[in-house]
């Protein structure tokens, strides 16, 4: 992720992780879990984890029995 015009936990840093959450769900070829997620977009995992709950609760995607993610289209 690019650090261009973003200061740690800021609206627009939180913007951007999320875009790339949902690029990186819709490339995938399988459901990940918050783990697989945070090592290659360089996201804390609670970071990770907290931005998940909240799409969620939003309908933007699931979370599935074992705790892998799929974004809904």
């Amino acid at each position: 992720m690019s650090n261009i015009g973003k200061e740690k936990g800021s609206s627009i840093t939180r913007v951007l992780e999320i875009i790339e959450i949902k690029e990186t769900l819709s490339n995938s070829q399988r459901p990940l879990s918050p783990a697989d997620l945070a090592l290659p977009l360089d996201i804390p995992k609670p970071s990770i984890h907290r931005l998940l709950c909240k799409l969620e609760t939003e309908n933007f995607c699931q979370l599935n029995m074992r705790g892998q993610v799929q974004f809904k289209p």
